[in-house]
């Protein structure tokens, strides 16, 4: 496939070479969190397999990808020492490549099939519920489930449109409706909202 493709897998193959060497391995966790990730970037897991079909690139050679891409990553780690001064000084020197338009923090719960959503919408309604506790049991997003459901501090474009709109219509504390969104029903829980700005250098 030509020069640019014969490079991408010599690149491969010294990382991977040089990862074995330093003994830095991938659990099944390690890879299905990268995968999950992946897929949460462009909306969910569905959206990436559409995305993948129309470039013609097969999930086993992307997930080969990404595995390569977290395997560089921690070779990075251990490679690069970087004082609290150099961090703040870059921060500084370069602020404005940390600016964020207005972010939301939020907890999702994904149900499969609507009747579970319904259900535990009806749980909800009571105030001493305990969201993040009902999301570690009973939520089917392996990605944030284990977290309570929490989806961290978020910009608009970083989840599905489904999810964002309604994320960002919520007050801190408010609890949304059942969303539908490519792999079943969502609902929502807004915890915070940071308005546009740069992160701040601890983030």
């Amino acid at each position: 496939q030509g020069p640019v493709a014969l490079m991408d897998l010599i690149d491969e193959s010294i990382i991977r070479q040089e990862a074995e060497k330093r003994g830095i391995k991938l659990s099944e966790e390690d890879r299905r969190l990268a995968i999950e990730r992946a897929a949460a970037r462009v909306g969910s897991m569905a959206d990436l397999k559409t995305r993948l079909d129309e470039t013609g690139i097969s999930m086993d050679a992307y997930a080969r990808s990404v595995e390569t891409d977290v395997l560089l990553d921690r070779i990075a780690r251990e490679e690069v020492k970087v004082s609290d001064n150099e961090v703040s000084h870059y921060y500084h020197e370069n602020i404005a490549e940390f600016e964020r338009g207005p972010r939301v923090h939020a907890r999702m719960m994904l149900f499969t099939d609507r009747g579970s959503a319904e259900a535990v919408a009806e749980v909800l309604k009571d105030p001493e519920a305990d969201f993040a506790g009902l999301a570690k049991s009973l939520s089917e997003d392996a990605a944030t489930g284990p977290e309570g459901g929490d989806m961290g501090y978020f910009e608009k474009d970083d989840y599905a449109e489904a999810i964002s709109n309604v994320a960002f219509k919520l007050e801190p504390k408010a609890i949304s409706d059942i969303v539908q969104v490519p792999d079943g029903w969502v609902i929502l829980q807004v915890l915070d909202r940071k308005p546009a700005g740069p992160l701040p250098l601890d983030e």
